[in-house]
């Protein structure tokens, strides 16, 4: 078997695509995984990880190597400052212990900066190992909107850097279209292919539920995933007030946590509407499908800025795969292929009237008009968000470039 690196920010624990992808290609590559250690969303190390560390050397087999970490906080200067760290410490890490391994590729998920990247290009530089990464985020342009970093004298100097990383890459694969038209204008165009995130398949067939019950007498919007700055969730939960004054009968229930999950939790107390929120905290992924039970649409937002017009969360092919209709507040590439797939409505982000209008829309359809837009979601999750279409793609391109290494 050919020996690959997988460099990322966040691995399992923490609930990301890389441990799927991992997990399902183990018996066709011998993987070995650089990652810090386990503090997102909450900005925390894990509990469970502090107890027992060895517990998480192994994945499956797979090998896991974890750097010193400083965590995400709830401070954009211990976000920078976490971002910072990892490629650091990644970089001294791989010149230390990687000396004497022989790898045939590194494979870099962009779930944090681009910046790391370094440690694979610095490998690359000495031992001539290829390297393909995976966008998930343009950078700086999402530290910029995220207000990380303000000054355009450093992001344009970032956008030089970024470039410089780009070229060093054999491949690079994007998670949208439009990615893929931006970072084009950067690189050669072959180097980059359009490879969408997939639905773990733990969400092709809805479970049993005896756990989590659905709220009688409400219509049910759930959002999953991490409750951060980009979410709006001061916008929803806005509407949300709005709605209640209106004795509008809506249950919303939120899983996973972040930098706006205590703000959230805190509001609901303040405004006293208990009744009309449930706050799940964050769940494993085996329970997540009887969690999404609970829903009659699932609601995916990202706040009015242009880069997260570019992106499409992961959150929305599980939404897809399992068959219930989408509540998007989001514009662009999101936008675009929930209007496309036929899947659901969708406001403007931003826009708290668009939002509102949307949702009563919600509340006057039928059961079977619900049904069908499920059912259009789930068609077109089979068609382009398979593991398995996935799975045998990323095959193809790691197979490629070790042949012309």
């Amino acid at each position: 078997m050919k020996n690959v690196l997988v460099i990322t920010q966040y691995f399992w624990p923490e609930n990301f695509k890389i441990n799927d992808l991992i997990f399902k290609l183990k018996k066709k590559y011998n993987f070995t995984v650089l990652t810090g250690e386990p503090n997102y969303p909450e900005g925390k190390i894990y509990s469970k990880f502090k107890i027992n560390k060895k517990k998480f050397n192994y994945y499956y087999n797979t090998k896991v190597h974890r750097v010193f970490t400083i965590t995400r906080g709830n401070s954009k200067i211990k976000l920078f400052l976490n971002y910072i760290n990892f490629i650091f410490c990644a970089s001294i890490y791989s010149l230390i212990f990687f000396k004497k391994k022989k790898f045939d590729l590194i494979f870099v998920c962009g779930y944090s900066p681009v910046f790391s990247v370094i440690p694979a290009i610095i490998l690359k530089k000495i031992y001539k190992i290829p390297v393909v990464l995976w966008v998930l985020d343009l950078w700086p342009d999402t530290l910029k909107a995220m207000g990380v970093i303000k000054s355009n004298l450093i992001i344009n100097l970032l956008h030089f850097f970024i470039n410089k990383i780009y070229k060093n890459c054999e491949l690079i694969l994007v998670q949208s279209n439009a990615m893929l038209k931006k970072i084009s204008q950067r690189v050669k165009k072959k180097k980059i292919i359009f490879f969408p995130s997939w639905a773990e398949d733990i969400f092709k067939k809805k479970l049993s539920n005896n756990k989590y019950k659905k709220s009688k007498g409400f219509f049910n919007i759930l959002f999953a995933g991490n409750m951060g700055e980009a979410q709006d969730i001061e916008l929803i939960f806005k509407c949300a007030i709005d709605l209640v004054k209106k004795n509008k009968k809506i249950k919303w229930i939120f899983v996973g946590e972040g930098r706006k999950y205590l703000w959230l939790k805190n509001r609901i107390k303040k405004y006293k509407v208990e009744k009309y929120f449930i706050l799940l905290g964050k769940k494993p992924l085996n329970e997540m499908p009887m969690i999404y039970k609970m829903a009659d649409i699932f609601l995916v937002s990202l706040k009015k800025k242009k880069v997260f017009e570019d992106t499409v969360p992961g959150k929305v092919q599980s939404y897809m795969m399992y068959g219930k209709p989408l509540l998007g507040l989001v514009s662009g590439e999101t936008h675009k292929l929930i209007l496309t797939s036929k899947s659901g409505l969708v406001a403007n982000s931003g826009s708290q009237r668009s939002f509102k209008k949307v949702l009563n829309k919600f509340l006057t359809l039928s059961d079977s008009s619900l049904n069908k837009m499920g059912d259009n979601a789930k068609r077109f999750a089979i068609k382009n968000y398979d593991s398995r279409i996935s799975m045998n793609k990323i095959e193809k391109y790691f197979n490629s470039i070790i042949e012309k290494k």
